[in-house]
C-alpha cells in the first residue's frame, strides 16, 4: 500500500511538472535572462499571443528593473520583445516598441535605462 501511493504521487509529480513547461499553451509571455557573452546581458521576453508596442515596452521596463533589483548584473543589459503564436525560434519576430526602436537597455555605469 505505502508503495502504491509512492508510485501515485511520483505520477502526480511529474505529469504536474510537464504541465507547467512554457508554451503558447499554457503561458502569454516567458522571459529569459541570458548570462553575459561579450559583456552584455540578454534579456528576451517572448509573446505568445499580439500585443502592442506600448504592452510589449511596459512588460520589457518591468523585467529590466526586477533584473537590476534582484541580480545585481555586472554588464549592460540588453531587453528585447518577441512575437511567436507556435513558441518556436523560427517563427519569433521582433516587436519595434512605440518609439521605433527594438531594445531597451540597462547601461551599467550610468545606472540608466534608454533605448538602442
Amino acid at each position: 500500500m505505502k508503495k502504491l501511493a509512492i508510485l501515485i504521487l511520483m505520477m502526480f509529480s511529474f505529469s504536474f511538472m510537464n504541465a507547467t513547461q512554457p508554451s503558447p499553451k499554457t503561458h502569454i509571455y516567458i522571459t529569459e535572462y541570458k548570462k553575459a557573452i561579450a559583456s552584455v546581458h540578454s534579456l528576451d521576453t517572448t509573446f505568445f499571443v499580439k500585443v502592442t508596442p506600448e504592452q510589449a515596452e511596459a512588460i520589457l521596463r518591468i523585467e529590466v528593473e526586477f533584473t537590476i533589483k534582484h541580480f545585481s548584473p555586472k554588464f549592460d543589459v540588453l531587453a528585447t520583445a518577441w512575437y511567436s503564436p507556435t513558441g518556436n525560434e523560427v517563427d519569433e519576430k521582433m516587436i519595434t516598441l512605440k518609439n521605433g526602436k527594438q531594445h531597451i537597455v540597462y547601461y551599467i555605469k550610468t545606472k540608466m535605462i534608454d533605448y538602442l
